[in-house]
């Protein structure tokens, strides 16, 4: 509802039937809001809930806002026309838009239709992976779940930068059902420190809405380690797997049984934590081949075979 002019009093909504394109009756209760609740010049949102109305999915309806000033009550209506504009009644019918003020296009959900409704959310931490769990009680119109996560810095969790979630994956929803579903999803390859996640539910026509927040603890490992690859032999691919106690500058490389580097698989600065790193040989000949993990002060060699 948009304000076009100051309004003393109360605005009150209801919800009509309609008639060809018109307010046929009052459906309901009527819902008032007092003025000192709304900002002249902008949309303000009225929750129609208190109207107490069972509307029928596919049926059309009308949203009807009036106020009173001295003798004389203008009414507006939602008539769903592009531009927003409303028709408005003054006594003498219903016209085309008005100088008091305009609503723009509502919709009510059905009360046949079935929110999703998620009746629990969960994390399990398990060394550096992390396994969320969560299930639906009902669902409409259910597109699916963004997993968002967040790590906890220094400064810990900044609650006003929405920067600091970051998508991690999608899981398809189940589009309309009235039994239960379950869901899962796994973050894997996680270093140490607390680490909280959410889901970002979106429905077929993008209205989303934030599940409620889950916080788990990775704890960091209490020393250094280079473990042998899986599976060994391999053809093409195998994970090598390393854990770090502190933060630090880590490298691991491939070698031949000639001291060439064939491959760099992490030089970066790592943060502590356990770390897998998958490894795809196919380009390389048969043979033994050997990995080395530097960390800080410590240094590990393995050696794998590429059979092909």
């Amino acid at each position: 509802m948009y304000a076009l002019h100051a309004i003393t009093g109360s605005l009150y909504f209801e919800i009509w039937s309609d008639n060809s394109g018109l307010p046929g009756s009052k459906l309901g209760s009527t819902v008032a809001l007092d003025q000192t609740n709304l900002e002249s010049y902008s949309w303000n949102y009225v929750d129609m809930t208190g109207a107490g109305v069972n509307v029928t999915s596919g049926t059309n309806y009308h949203i009807v806002a009036y106020f009173t000033s001295g003798s004389s009550t203008t009414f507006a209506i939602d008539n769903g026309s592009p531009d927003n504009r409303s028709s408005y009644n003054t006594g003498g019918g219903w016209t085309s838009y008005g100088n008091d003020f305009r609503i723009r296009t509502l919709v009510v959900p059905s009360a046949s239709a079935l929110p999703v409704e998620l009746v629990n959310f969960g994390a399990n931490a398990m060394d550096n992976k992390v396994t969320l769990n969560w299930k639906t009680a009902t669902e409409v119109n259910n597109y699916g779940f963004d997993v968002e996560r967040r790590m906890q810095n220094e400064n810990g969790f900044s609650a006003s930068l929405s920067a600091s979630w970051l998508k991690i994956g999608f899981v398809k929803g189940s589009g309309n059902s009235n039994s239960p579903k379950n869901y899962s999803f796994t973050d894997a390859n996680l270093p140490s420190g607390k680490i909280q996640y959410r889901l970002k539910q979106t429905d077929l026509t993008g209205s989303f809405v934030y599940s409620p927040e889950v916080e788990v603890n990775i704890a960091a490992p209490d020393k250094f380690s280079l473990t042998q690859n899986f599976p060994n032999p391999f053809n093409p691919e195998t994970v090598i797997s390393f854990q770090l106690p502190s933060e630090g500058m880590v490298t691991l490389k491939v070698y031949d049984v000639l001291g060439k580097e064939v491959a760099t698989l992490v030089n970066e600065k790592k943060l502590a934590g356990k770390y897998d790193v998958k490894f795809d040989g196919s380009k390389l000949a048969s043979g033994v081949y050997f990995y080395r993990l530097s960390a800080n002060n410590f240094n590990a060699v393995k050696k794998f075979v590429l059979m092909k």
